[in-house]
């Protein structure tokens, strides 16, 4: 997932609530973003089908979820692009050109 896809989420999910990068050093393992909606603290990783929940390990939240694209809501993850739908925004899409 590249850089500009993330920026497309993080435009949509900014919508739901406050929202904080969490990316720190390069390769360490932290989530993409924290939300804070409704007192709680929903902490977000976005990438590709092969992502997982590494990130989540040692972080304190209410709900942690994991977006990736190409899978299916019966995957425990969510499709990346119903972020876009759900926050009332386009779906997330790779550019067909730049």
């Amino acid at each position: 997932m590249n850089a500009d896809e993330k920026a497309a989420f993080s435009k949509y999910i900014n919508e739901f609530g406050p929202l904080r990068c969490l990316k720190g050093t390069r390769g360490q393992k932290t989530p993409d973003f924290l939300c804070e909606h409704d007192r709680k603290k929903l902490v977000l990783e976005v990438g590709g089908k092969e992502k997982g929940r590494s990130q989540f390990k040692g972080i304190d939240a209410d709900r942690k979820y994991v977006f990736a694209e190409g899978v299916t809501l019966s995957e425990g993850k969510i499709p990346l692009h119903l972020a876009g739908m759900l926050m009332g925004g386009r779906p997330i899409t790779r550019p067909c050109c730049r």
